[in-house]
């Protein structure tokens, strides 16, 4: 039989296509960038100042970088899944006052106050979840509308005063585990937590599911608005834990506390390779992220930088991030 001679716009076989490694390319993975890019940030810091890699530094950044780590978490996977929360920080002060008031108001302790304001923030959370699950809101709105609720639930609750914490319940943002700080090693738990969500759990599943093609998803039968739900039940969790553990570091619950950490943990997640457009992202990932502001924050603190100044490099650091991740968006459309 003759051979048929194939035409000459015919697209190649998949196995005659170029592999990029052959000519010696490589794509490096976000989290990699992220981590390199801390490094050479880490190294820069070294050689501006003195102070930057002693102990004691060490140790404060791990317990700075560990409040704000933890709500990260829970701002990664809602980011994933396709949305955002814009009330982490308001929920972290509800947290810190709610448990200091229960705790020196109303003597209630320790082991039972901070279940309770745990499951305060599970509740917080799926209210998020509910107006935009089932009232269908942008989750913008819906929880920039949350966000101003909670904070003014939080004024409420205090009439504007801090709440004074004491006792043992310092430890738990104050106290070591050995050399550890307790904050980091709780931050390291609640990333283990968040990794095994992610990648064993149907949930887990879910929330790339919903970022990558939520059509997809709800058309194939699965519960999307639960799953929801349970996404931002979980920002809810780990935003009150940060709340918890700031108010012990503080020994106070203050109520405006929380107060922009929403923006930090959403540039944490985007600048460790979280997906602005969902569906894609690691907490991994996110901790570099989270790691990479507060070294940023604490070698400008050390060379004594204005704090107007930090919020103008904060700022332009995040710029950069949302950049790099909107120009990958394009070039998968």
């Amino acid at each position: 039989m003759r051979q048929q001679r194939q035409a000459p716009d015919a697209p190649q076989p998949i196995e005659t296509l170029p592999d990029a490694r052959r000519h010696g390319s490589f794509h490096l993975s976000p989290e990699l960038g992220a981590l390199s890019a801390l490094l050479i940030i880490g190294l820069i810091l070294t050689f501006a100042n003195k102070y930057f890699l002693t102990a004691s530094n060490m140790i404060n950044l791990s317990r700075q970088v560990s409040i704000m780590a933890i709500v990260a978490v829970g701002m990664t996977m809602v980011i994933i899944s396709g949305g955002i929360d814009l009330s982490v920080g308001s929920i972290v002060s509800v947290s810190g006052v709610v448990v200091a008031g229960l705790i020196y108001n109303n003597h209630v302790p320790s082991v039972i106050a901070v279940p309770i304001v745990l499951c305060l923030g599970i509740l917080l959370g799926l209210i998020n979840g509910g107006m935009i699950a089932l009232l269908k809101l942008p989750p913008i709105i819906a929880t920039l509308a949350t966000s101003i609720a909670y904070g003014g639930l939080a004024l409420v609750y205090t009439n504007g005063y801090a709440v004074p914490l004491v006792g043992t319940f310092k430890t738990m943002g104050r106290g070591y585990l050995g050399p550890i700080p307790v904050p980091a090693v709780i931050m390291i738990c609640v990333y283990i937590l968040g990794y095994l969500v992610l990648k064993y759990t149907k949930l887990g599943r879910m929330t790339y599911g919903l970022g990558g093609n939520e059509e997809a998803v709800r058309l194939s039968g699965i519960p999307t608005k639960r799953f929801k739900m349970s996404i931002y039940a979980f920002s809810g969790l780990t935003a009150s834990l940060a709340g918890v553990v700031l108010a012990s570091r503080l020994s106070s619950g203050q109520p405006i506390a929380g107060q922009g950490m929403e923006l930090d943990a959403i540039a944490a997640a985007v600048i460790g390779g979280t997906s602005i457009f969902g569906g894609s992202g690691t907490v991994q990932g996110t901790l570099v992220g989270a790691v990479i502001i507060l070294v940023i924050n604490n070698g400008l603190n050390l060379m004594n930088v204005s704090p107007y100044a930090q919020m103008v490099a904060k700022g332009l650091i995040l710029a950069f991030a949302v950049s790099l991740n909107s120009i990958k968006g394009f070039k998968r459309i």
